[in-house]
Order: C-alpha cells, then sequence, then structure tokens
C-alpha cells in the first residue's frame, strides 16, 4: 500500500523558504495565526486534482473548493522566484523502511 510520509513546500503561500511535515496517521496542524496551517490542507486538496488526473505537471485551478485563486495568487508575496516547489515522501510497501522522494516545481508562465 502507498503512503505518504511527508510533504514539503518551497514559495507556496506563506511557506517562503523550504518548509517540510511529517505525516502519521495522525496528524495535528497547530500554530498561531497565518503560520500555515490552511495553507498545508489547501495544498492537499489543490494537488488532489493532479493525483486524480494522474498530472501532478499541472495544477488545476478551475476548481474552487481550495479558493486559492491563481497561480500567481499563490507564491508567496516575499519571493521574487515565479518557481513553486512541492516535495512527497512516499512510502511503497506498508512495514518497509523504503521511501521515495517525488518532487515536482511548478514554475509561473503568465497565462
Amino acid at each position: 500500500m502507498i503512503g505518504l510520509t511527508n510533504i514539503g513546500f518551497e514559495n507556496f503561500r506563506v511557506f517562503d523558504g523550504y518548509s517540510e511535515f511529517d505525516l502519521k496517521p495522525i496528524t495535528l496542524l497547530t500554530g498561531p495565526n497565518s503560520s500555515g496551517k490552511s495553507s498545508v490542507l489547501k495544498a492537499f486538496q489543490l494537488l488532489k486534482n493532479g493525483f486524480t488526473n494522474n498530472d501532478l505537471q499541472i495544477l488545476d485551478f478551475s476548481t474552487n473548493r481550495h479558493h486559492l485563486g491563481n497561480f500567481e495568487d499563490v507564491l508567496n508575496t516575499f519571493s521574487d522566484s515565479d518557481k513553486m516547489t512541492f516535495v512527497f515522501g512516499v512510502e511503497l510497501f506498508a512495514g518497509k523502511e523504503d521511501e521515495e522522494r517525488i518532487e515536482s516545481e511548478f514554475y509561473f508562465n503568465g497565462k
């Protein structure tokens, strides 16, 4: 069974530098306002479409469930970069220590 073990972001909403979160069977997101709790949840909603469509190279902003707007809206406001990075740790087989890392970079193309 495949399962996510961690997720990381760079240049996504409040995450200017790279931030990574371990995912366990029960994961609690706590912190002060504007610390990124909602951003983590919205990232899962945004990326769910990529997994559903089997294409992690395209972010689908056409759905309004995540209320993120468009690609330019989710880039960190303090960054000059037009690149956003997501990193996934994936456990390929339950009970095995083997872990695979998947990294996807998305670029704003001005459209």
